[in-house]
């Protein structure tokens, strides 16, 4: 019963991955399952922590704030100085996403913003306020998100068992 555990919460997973909306009654008829175990099962996935919260998919060019992702090189960074970094990025309404990287480039902010003027301002400001940190900003238009998943679309590594 275990290992159905983990492989119902994977299956759940993978329906919910392609549309957070999937109703119980819908993933139930679909792995063949009852609706209270669909619901049972997604209950559970949430109390464990493993679902944190559900999604939607904006045309942000159209909402009129389109997206960038900004790319930064940085250096010297100090547990302190890259707090205070992550709580400027927090508190500021246009910052929407900050991602750590590992490679050439150690940090990525998606950024949604009316234009491209306030967009160099904000990198302006960033710049000289973090100037001790940040060697090198690149950043890109997302123009177009065609397509959205949090995960692999076949889940096969060890899930918490769900039971």
């Amino acid at each position: 019963a275990q290992c159905d555990g983990h492989r119902g919460a994977l299956r759940v997973l993978e329906v919910l991955n392609r549309d957070a909306r999937t109703s119980f009654q819908d993933v139930a008829r679909e792995l063949h399952i009852t609706y209270d175990r669909a619901k049972y099962t997604v209950k559970k996935l949430e109390e464990l922590g493993i679902i944190k919260g559900y999604t939607y998919l904006l045309n942000h060019d159209r909402l009129g704030f389109p997206r960038f992702r900004v790319h930064f090189q940085l250096r010297g960074l100090s547990r302190p100085r890259e707090r205070t970094l992550f709580e400027y990025c927090n508190a500021h309404p246009n910052i929407v996403h900050y991602l750590r990287l590992l490679g050439g480039w150690q940090l990525a902010l998606d950024i949604e913003i009316k234009n491209r003027d306030e967009l160099r301002e904000l990198l302006r400001e960033m710049k000289a306020r973090f100037s001790d940190m940040i060697v090198r900003v690149e950043p890109t238009h997302l123009y177009q998100i065609d397509r959205y998943r949090d995960l692999p679309i076949k889940l096969t590594w060890t899930a918490p068992v769900v039971s």
